[in-house]
């Protein structure tokens, strides 16, 4: 396909309404930008666009994989958006900072990719032996799969690097 198709179906720049962030669909993936109308965010835009002409209308391969710390740190960042009431962050925020502290201390240099059942295994039983109740454990954990997965169905990598 020549590159001057290419230009004429290269992903629009849009605004994702309850982020206010910029963001286009490249490969059937949602890749936010940043705030929306910002020249930060039009530059990465255009960027990303401009690789993906050059790549024959598919996305560059990622060159860096994301660490545990990486992914938590995000996370983070995207729970003290989320789970706000009033305008201020919900006790679901220090739930989720105090398990992926246990995630960060044990696993943080680790790339995300290797971080597997055996590894959420150990984060549990560092729970246990911090003498959490078993219901208590149990949302942790779950907290700490929320963390890793990428929800690909609403097209929302809020948290995936």
């Amino acid at each position: 396909m020549s590159n001057r198709s290419l230009v004429e179906r290269v992903p629009r720049y849009s605004l994702h309404k309850p982020s206010h962030r910029a963001y286009a669909r490249f490969d059937g993936r949602c890749i936010y930008f940043g705030r929306y109308g910002t020249a930060a965010s039009r530059e990465a835009y255009n960027r990303l666009a401009a690789e993906w002409i050059q790549n024959g209308g598919r996305l560059p391969a990622a060159p860096h994989t994301a660490t545990v710390t990486e992914i938590v740190v995000a996370y983070t960042e995207f729970a003290m958006g989320y789970y706000r009431k009033d305008g201020k962050p919900t006790d679901e925020v220090r739930m989720i900072k105090t398990v992926l502290k246990i995630v960060r201390k044990l696993y943080g240099r680790t790339r995300a990719a290797e971080f597997g059942p055996l590894a959420l295994k150990a984060c549990r039983e560092k729970m246990i032996e911090a003498d959490w109740c078993r219901k208590h454990t149990n949302k942790q954990v779950d907290r700490i799969k929320r963390a890793f997965k990428c929800d690909r169905k609403r097209d929302d990598p809020r948290h995936c690097l």
